[in-house]
Order: structure tokens, then sequence, then C-alpha cells
């Protein structure tokens, strides 16, 4: 009979999409995993295989918590641009231990997706469903009459995704950068 299981996978993944999040894929160890985790060598193993399942389980965690949060942001009532402008200043909550560090979804987009197919395909689909989020939301402010008329909303959610990798980036790079707030509003001014 094999022992009881003394740990949480759920806590461990996060505790892994945290240490993924701070040093991407590559630069994180079995070590660092093991450190970060508090688990032995064998029972990171015999949860999760090898780090690449592992770090795949902590990318579907943290796409998972991002997307349902963006859902329920997208959802509220009021103007549309306030809550773009919500969103887009994501980056920018300094609780909040994943806008400390670099977006998973776009470390593993950068490092591992030009030669991964399997990650790469993932990760197409999972930005497609936060784009048809955006597109919703622009389509709801067009409708309401927030929105330019002629807006093109697949097009305008892509420059919106794109604007939001961006701030993330330089979040990252710049931490006390006090200009990427207003940076984030000019990006509605398009709208």
């Amino acid at each position: 009979m094999g022992r009881t299981r003394e740990f949480s996978p759920e806590s461990v993944v996060q505790k892994a999409m945290v240490a993924f999040g701070q040093n991407g894929y590559t630069a994180t160890s079995i070590t660092d995993l093991l450190e970060e985790t508090h688990l032995a060598r064998g029972s990171l193993y015999g949860a999760f295989g090898d780090k690449r399942q592992l770090f795949r389980a902590a990318l579907e965690k943290y796409d998972q918590e991002n997307f349902q949060a963006m859902e329920q942001l997208f959802a509220k009532r009021g103007p549309v641009k306030k809550i773009l402008s919500k969103w887009l200043n994501h980056p920018f909550d300094t609780t909040d231990v994943c806008t400390r560090q670099a977006c998973l979804m776009f470390r593993a987009a950068m490092e591992l997706a030009p030669h991964d197919p399997e990650i790469d395909q993932w990760l197409k689909g999972a930005f497609e469903r936060y784009q048809n989020l955006l597109v919703k939301l622009l389509q709801r402010g067009k409708a309401s009459g927030e929105l330019r008329p002629g807006l093109n909303c697949k097009v305008a959610a892509r420059y919106l995704g794109c604007s939001m990798h961006g701030l993330k980036s330089m979040r990252t790079m710049y931490p006390d950068c006090a200009e990427l707030p207003a940076a984030a509003q000019m990006v509605l001014k398009a709208l």
C-alpha cells in the first residue's frame, strides 16, 4: 500500500507558478522548485512527472486565475472605458505577487513557444480566448455609443492585448516607473 500524500498538489502548483514567474522555465532549476515547494525530489516527480509537466500545470493555473479575473471584470456593468482602464492598470497592482513579476504566459511565449510546438499551440489558444473576451467588451462599448462606431473590435482587441503585454514587460523592467499608468491611459485614447 502506497503512502498518502502529505501535501496539496494545488499548493505545490501555486508555489511553482511563482518560481517560474520569477525566473522563467529554463532558469528555474529542480533545486529551485524543491526549495520553493518544500518537497523531496521523489515526491515532486511522483506527483508531477517532471519539470515540464509541473510547468505546464503552473501555466494552466496561471491562465485559469487570470482568465477568470478578466471574465469577472469584463462582466461588470458600467462604462466600458472604465473597465478597460482598470484592466490596463492591473500590472501596477503592487499587492498581487503575479503583477510584480513577468506574466508567466508571456514568458512562455518568448522562451518556449519558438521551439516547443505543444506550448506554442496551447498559448495561441489561450490568447485567442482573451482576445474574444476583449472583442465582446469592445462590441458592448460600441453598441452603447461609448466607442467609435467605425471601430474594428477585432483589431482593437489585438491592439489592447499587445499593449497589455508591453505594459507588463515594462512594469517588470521598470517597477518604479511613474509614467506607465499614464501610458496605459493613452492606450484608451485610440478607442
